[in-house]
């Protein structure tokens, strides 16, 4: 299984799908203005997913300044 979590400006999605990419479980939120609520409402919606069999997961999100010599979005 593989974890897939798209924070955008105004929508979070999360899913988790299998070998074959057939979507299993998704949900899809408003994203909170607030970091830390970000990570509260992934880490909620994660936990409601079966993940035992997971291979790998990726996260996604818009970034209008990146500074790679710092490691800072």
């Amino acid at each position: 299984m593989y974890l897939g979590v798209d924070i955008g400006g105004t929508k979070t999605l999360v899913g988790l799908m299998d070998d074959q990419g057939v979507i299993l479980d998704q949900k899809k939120f408003p994203t909170p203005r607030d970091y830390e609520d970000v990570l509260i409402e992934i880490k909620n919606t994660v936990n409601n997913f079966t993940t035992e069999n997971l291979i790998a997961a990726g996260i996604g999100m818009p970034a209008t300044n990146l500074d790679r010599e710092n490691g800072v979005v």
